[in-house]
């Protein structure tokens, strides 16, 4: 049995952080964010750090000796640039903090069965206000989504930066849903009535943002949860469902046309191709030095390649920013917690749940392979896929590991 650190209040810390990060999003512009929006990331960062290291007995060596490799790492990279920046910095040590706390610091912090749908009920909050507020501001968006000839320039996102980042949170907030239903004893019909209207709403969010990334994510998540965890009754549903509309979209032309054409956009890789080949390039072009441990002057050299402010897939901006060594980094997380969550010793919904989690974990992937959200790294929609995918599954498996997630 492991000893209990001082964490108890761990799972709303990690909440707090993305909410604060949210809250920022609503009031201040894009254009209006800049410095201001750098200096928040790092406050919170180091808040956590001080929260985590003042409620901790101990650290666990071995991902404390990890930390101190890609902390120097990251210093050989920074001090190779040509020019350092606070927002430089802050990319490069934000990782590295990160890793600190949750796998050194928080190694064996715990998030209970309670406090986890508590967690998720104040997820699915949140993404219900973000879709009222597209509701109410986006209304045009909604009345026209079924007659337009392009998904471009017609994306759903709300009050946020990108489609795909409003994609991510329905997504999440989806499987917070299904999450809470499988896990509460008792849910009462006005609660129930909530999910369910959720769940649609959702939905039809989820479609509407044409994020293609956040869909095939959501379905890599939605096939983990039928399989492992989703009750006899609701599986059949959803199976019904899904053979329904699968149905509907052969038998109906417009709607045929609506998902390929539009939802999916034809198939086109939105240039997606002609960027990762760009990325290659520019890792082949690198300094011995810059292929191992990255570059720094990322965003100069891309200048002269692309008008594109990032490469579109994150494994290859790894690769060209961080070197060999982030991409040996990332991929190692992928697999050990996939590993990880394969636990034995436990009861057989605890069993579930985790292996629930691995449709997270793979759905990281996906938004890493086509666009540049990036696990462990200082943007929202980076720090949220890394809760779900890496955080939370960590910290549940220790509560069951530890006898107290029930």
């Amino acid at each position: 049995m492991m000893k209990q650190n001082n964490l108890d209040k761990v799972h709303i810390v990690l909440f707090v952080y993305w909410f604060v990060l949210l809250a920022w999003q609503n009031v201040r512009s894009v254009g209006n964010r800049g410095a201001v929006d750098t200096l928040i990331k790092a406050g919170l960062i180091m808040l956590m750090v001080v929260y985590f290291c003042f409620n901790t007995q101990r650290l666990k060596l071995y991902p404390l000796m990890c930390t101190l490799f890609l902390g120097s790492c990251a210093l050989v990279t920074l001090f190779s640039s040509s020019g350092i920046s606070f927002n430089t910095i802050l990319y490069y040590l934000y990782p590295v903090f990160l890793y600190f706390i949750i796998y050194s610091v928080g190694w064996n912090a715990q998030i209970n069965k309670k406090q986890l749908i508590s967690l998720m009920h104040w997820v699915i909050m949140v993404v219900s206000y973000i879709v009222i507020y597209a509701v109410v501001f986006c209304r045009d968006q909604f009345a026209s989504a079924f007659t337009i000839s392009s998904a471009y320039g017609n994306e759903l996102c709300s009050f946020l930066m990108s489609n795909l980042e409003y994609g991510m949170y329905l997504s999440f907030g989806i499987m917070s849903i299904f999450i809470c239903m499988e896990l509460s004893e008792f849910i009462p019909s006005w609660r129930k009535t909530l999910y369910i209207i959720g769940l649609l709403v959702f939905a039809l969010n989820l479609v509407l943002t044409f994020s293609r990334t956040s869909i095939i994510a959501f379905g890599v998540m939605l096939i983990a949860y039928m399989i492992y965890f989703a009750k006899k009754s609701l599986r059949t549903t959803l199976l019904l469902f899904l053979f329904a509309l699968g149905l509907s979209i052969c038998i109906f032309p417009q709607l045929s046309f609506f998902v390929t054409n539009i939802v999916f956009k034809e198939g086109t890789d939105s240039g997606r191709n002609e960027l990762a080949q760009i990325g290659i390039k520019m890792f082949k072009e690198a300094t011995l030095i810059q292929k191992i441990f990255g570059n720094a002057d990322f965003n100069t050299v891309l200048e002269s390649y692309s008008d594109h402010g990032n490469l579109h897939n994150g494994y290859i901006q790894m690769l060209t920013t961080n070197g060999i060594k982030g991409v040996v980094f990332i991929v190692g997380v992928l697999i050990t917690s996939l590993l990880d969550n394969n636990i034995g010793n436990c009861s057989k919904t605890e069993r579930k749940l985790c292996k629930t989690f691995n449709g997270f974990v793979v759905a990281s992937g996906v938004y890493m392979f086509t666009a540049t959200t990036t696990l462990f790294y200082s943007s929202i929609d980076s720090y949220f896929l890394t809760l779900f995918a890496i955080i939370i599954p960590k910290y549940v498996r220790n509560a069951i590991k530890n006898g107290t997630f029930e």
